[in-house]
């Protein structure tokens, strides 16, 4: 579904949909998901791309909310961030009041007061995404359900399976991998990377690390178009090649997907030798 094929009157009754909000360190998207998950795709509502200002972002993700007012409506609202600060944690170390923020400025100190708590994947995971977003959040969409990225991707992972799975999403200068093997939680981390066999490398080092075999693994590439493709590539030059797949993040990141799927996307359901 096109956001251009939304009617005044479908955009008004704002319990037909769910507001799904994407944020990274280099832009932000808004999308409109049925509340019910159904075979109608989430529409784009908005698109917007800034520098790279991961210290700093709270000013370009305000000045594109208020610049698109319509996302303030009264939607049911999950906010996704992208981020590489994670921090993934038993969910025993939660259950002490003001835990993720114990926790996370340990490692963390001058981050305090702005860790938030995904509980809905594999394995809780701490995270933040710039100064001053959680506040704002919480002030701007009270009761939205604020979601990391690569809990998303790790709960989609680790759906029963008899292989190993690997997700890579990519976007600028980052590359997240989440890994489960044959149902279980592995790994979840972000990689820097310049060129895409940095990506191929930083991948069959952690495979390796894991005790992983990547020639029974399936791996998905989400991100950006071209750098996926690019990784695909080289990938389909090995001589034991896993069972690859891409993503098009073109139209629509992946883990707005799966958030609006409420992780009932079956993206493994086909594979091929690229």
């Amino acid at each position: 579904m096109d956001a251009t094929r939304f009617t005044a009157a479908d955009l008004a009754d704002t319990g037909q949909w769910r507001l799904i909000l994407h944020i990274d360190e280099g832009g932000m998207s808004g999308w409109l998901a049925t509340a019910t998950p159904g075979d109608i795709p989430p529409g784009a509502l908005f698109g917007a791309r800034w520098a790279d200002r991961r210290d700093n972002i709270l000013k370009e993700i305000e000045n594109t909310v208020y610049d698109h007012p319509r996302v303030l409506d009264d939607y049911s609202t999950d906010i996704i961030l992208a981020t590489d600060r994670v921090m993934w944690v038993p969910e025993s170390e939660l259950e002490v009041d003001n835990a993720e923020e114990t926790i996370y400025t340990a490692l963390f100190p001058t981050l305090g007061g702005e860790a938030m708590a995904d509980t809905l994947g594999p394995v809780p995971a701490l995270f933040t995404s710039g100064a001053g977003l959680k506040a704002f959040i919480g002030r701007t969409f009270a009761g939205a359900r604020v979601r990391c990225q690569m809990s998303l991707t790790a709960a989609a992972a680790c759906t029963p399976s008899g292989r190993a799975r690997v997700i890579i999403d990519i976007r600028q200068g980052k590359a997240d991998m989440v890994i489960a093997d044959r149902g279980d939680f592995k790994a979840g981390v972000s990689h820097d990377w310049g060129a895409p066999a940095d990506i191929v490398y930083h991948l069959f080092q952690l495979l390796d690390v894991l005790a992983v075999d990547a020639s029974g693994a399936d791996i998905l590439l989400a991100g950006d178009p071209a750098t996926a493709q690019a990784v695909a590539d080289i990938l389909s030059a090995l001589p034991s090649l896993p069972a690859v797949a891409i993503h098009d993040s073109s139209s629509m990141p992946l883990s707005v997907a799966l958030c609006a799927a409420k992780g009932d996307l079956q993206i493994f359901k086909t594979f091929s030798k690229l």
